[in-house]
């Protein structure tokens, strides 16, 4: 595994190998891109339900037609704060194919009291927090 920072985006490149031969070489590899972001935003207080029913939609998109390529979670706080943890595999975002993405970021800056702030994230741990149960 090699890990970049560029810029705001980390970049988790893993090598997988595959069909070995005796010598222990991989006679065909694969290099993917994993991307984690952590979004956060605070919603103004009369456009926060706006937001969410904006994201729900989202989501509903992403159950109706199950791109491949991306992990997405979002959380609304109590003081209407919006956290977006997103992971993309590639070089292609998937979201961005949605219309319902693109309806939601579309108007986002009027929705937002705060500007988005963007980051790279790393998973340090995870106790159960991301799997089904």
């Amino acid at each position: 595994m090699k890990i970049f920072a560029c810029g705001r985006i980390l970049l988790v490149r893993w090598i997988v190998m595959t069909s070995t031969g005796p010598d222990n070489r991989a006679r065909n590899t694969k290099e993917m891109t994993m991307t984690r972001r952590l979004i956060r935003y605070k919603a103004k207080p009369d456009r926060a339900q706006e937001n969410q029913r904006l994201i729900e939609g989202v989501f509903q998109e992403l159950r109706e037609k199950k791109p491949d390529g991306v992990r997405y979670m979002v959380l609304r706080m109590a003081d209407d704060s919006f956290v977006h943890i997103v992971e993309i595999e590639g070089e292609v975002n998937p979201l961005q194919a949605l219309q319902s993405f693109r309806t939601f970021t579309g108007g986002a800056n009027e929705r937002a009291l705060e500007p988005p702030v963007a980051n790279e994230a790393v998973i340090i741990g995870d106790y159960r927090m991301l799997e089904k149960r």
